[in-house]
């Protein structure tokens, strides 16, 4: 679920919920969103193959990942997020062709070396953020771009 009750596509739970929280952000509705994604393998596996359209024996994973936005310049903070919307696909790929991020993180599904699931993106960005050191994650979602600079 997002802001104000809102469900997010089950194929774009963390893109989802990050714009809207963003957005509710930047708009003063609220100071904090607490940002996640939770990607379950539901038995029996057959089923669950099937729900995501998965080959037989497709092996399956299962994440949490979770992070607390707040607004404004906050002490402590372990990074920046800002929400670029982009004209096409051309002008977003001419952007991270010049600007270089250390990391760019695409859009769902994605089969990972450990098993499908669909929450990679989550994985990725948390797991940027945890590290000790700096840099700048792009994330797509469409024609937007979230850079997030530590």
């Amino acid at each position: 679920r997002v802001g104000g009750g809102k469900t997010a596509s089950r194929l774009s739970a963390l893109e989802a919920a990050l714009m809207s929280a963003i957005v509710d952000l930047g708009l003063g509705i609220v100071k904090q969103a607490l940002v996640g994604a939770v990607e379950e393998s539901i038995l029996p596996l057959s089923d669950h193959h099937s729900r995501l359209n998965l080959p037989s024996g497709t092996s399956v994973a299962e994440g949490s990942h979770w992070m607390l936005l707040e607004q404004g310049d906050v002490p402590g903070k372990t990074a920046r997020i800002e929400l670029k919307p982009f004209a096409s696909q051309d002008h977003l790929q001419a952007y991270l062709d010049r600007e270089k991020p250390d990391l760019v993180v695409g859009t769902h599904p994605q089969q990972a070396s450990h098993g499908f699931h669909d929450s990679l993106n989550a994985a990725a960005v948390t797991e940027f953020l945890g590290r000790p050191l700096g840099g700048r994650l792009a994330l797509i979602i469409e024609r937007n771009l979230l850079l997030i600079q530590k």
